[in-house]
C-alpha cells in the first residue's frame, strides 16, 4: 500500500474546497469491443477542466486535468444463453501540462450483468475503483510537433497500479508494480483518416506491448487521436475501436495534447470489471444447477446504474 500512498498522498488541487471544475475542452468518442463474447458498444467523454500540481516520489509536475465519464451496454443471447451488460465510468487522467505524458489516473467503474440460461436469469452489480500512477510518465517519447515519418522508439514504465473490486457480497484490494516495456514507431505523419466529427490529417502511430498492439491515429486539429485500434495475438480483426463523434473547444487554450492510449486503458479497466462478474455469474448458475435450486426474485443489476448512479469519481466530490 505504501506505494499507492505515494502516488496520491501528494496529489493537491489548485481549486478550493467548494469549487467545481469547468470543462475548457471537450472530446466524445463512439467505441466498440468485444468482451467476454458480448458486444459492447458506447460513449466515451474527455473534459479538460484546469490544472494542478501533482508529485510521485521526488518528481513534481504541473498537470493538465481531463475527466473522463461514459456508459456502455452490450447483449449476447444466441439461443436464449448468454449475457447482458450494462454500465457506466467516470474518472480524471493528469498529464504533464501541453504533452500527452500520463502522469496517474482514477477511474471508478459501475458494471451490471446479467446472465440467461433459459427462463433462468443472474444479475449482480459490480464496483471497480483503480488508482495507476506511471514512472515516468507514461509517452513521453511522442512529441506530435517534432515527430517524423519512421521515428522508433521504446519506453520502460514502471506502473503502480492499486484496484479494489466490489460485488456486494465479495470485495477483493490488489496491488502491483509492474515494469512495462512498450515499442512506438510513426508509420505516416499525413494520413487522412475520416470520422464522424470530420476528416483530420494524422500522425500514424504503432504501439506494441507483449502481446497487443494499437494504433492510433493523432490529429493536430484537435490535439487528440481521432481513432484508435486495438489487437490482440487472437485475431486479426480489432479487439477496440474508439473513434472521434465531436469536439468542442470553450476558450482560446490549445497547448493540451491528450492521446486516446489512455481510452484504451479505461476500457482495460472496464473489460477486468465485466469479465470478473461474468466469472462469478458462471459460478453462481453453476452452484444453481447443481443444488438443484431457483432464486424466483434473483437481485438485479439496478437499471439506473447506467444513466443514475453516479461512481464516486476516482475521490473527487
Amino acid at each position: 500500500m505504501a506505494a499507492f500512498l505515494l502516488c496520491v498522498c501528494a496529489h493537491s488541487s489548485a481549486l478550493a474546497e467548494g469549487d467545481e471544475w469547468s470543462s475548457q475542452e471537450r472530446w466524445t468518442f463512439t467505441i466498440d469491443t468485444v468482451i467476454e463474447e458480448v458486444p459492447v458498444s458506447g460513449t466515451m467523454t474527455y473534459d479538460r477542466v484546469g490544472e494542478e500540481a501533482l508529485s510521485v516520489g521526488d518528481t513534481s509536475y504541473q498537470v493538465d486535468v481531463f475527466r473522463i465519464t461514459g456508459s456502455f451496454d452490450g447483449v449476447s443471447l444466441p439461443l436464449g444463453v448468454g449475457s447482458s451488460a450494462s454500465g457506466v465510468y467516470d474518472g480524471y487522467i493528469y498529464q504533464t501540462i501541453g504533452t500527452p505524458a500520463v502522469v496517474m489516473r482514477e477511474m471508478t467503474t459501475i458494471v451490471n450483468i446479467t446472465s440467461y440460461s433459459g427462463t433462468l436469469q443472474l444479475a449482480e452489480q459490480v464496483q471497480m475503483i483503480e488508482t495507476i500512477c506511471y514512472l515516468p510518465p507514461f509517452m513521453s517519447g511522442f512529441a506530435p510537433l517534432s515527430v517524423e515519418q519512421d521515428d522508433r522508439w521504446n519506453e520502460t514504465v514502471e506502473v503502480i497500479q492499486v484496484i479494489s473490486f466490489h460485488n456486494g457480497t465479495a470485495s477483493l484490494d490488489d496491488e502491483t508494480v509492474v515494469a512495462t516495456r512498450m515499442e512506438f514507431s510513426v508509420d505516416s505523419v499525413d494520413e487522412p483518416v475520416e470520422t464522424e466529427a470530420g476528416v483530420f490529417e494524422c500522425i500514424r502511430l504503432f504501439v506494441s506491448q507483449d502481446s497487443t498492439a494499437e494504433i492510433i491515429w493523432y490529429s493536430s486539429d484537435v490535439c487528440m487521436s481521432v481513432r484508435t485500434e486495438r489487437y490482440d495475438n487472437s485475431s486479426a480483426e480489432p479487439v477496440f475501436v474508439a473513434e472521434l463523434s465531436s469536439y468542442q473547444s470553450y476558450d482560446d487554450s490549445d497547448h493540451s495534447m491528450l492521446l486516446l492510449v489512455a481510452v484504451g486503458v479505461v476500457v482495460s479497466a472496464t473489460a477486468l470489471a465485466i469479465t470478473g462478474i461474468i466469472a462469478m455469474k458462471r459460478s453462481s448458475e453453476s452452484s444453481v444447477r447443481s443444488e438443484k435450486t431457483i432464486d424466483e426474485s434473483p437481485r438485479s443489476g439496478e437499471e439506473g446504474a447506467r444513466q443514475n448512479d453516479s461512481p464516486n469519481n476516482g475521490g473527487r466530490q
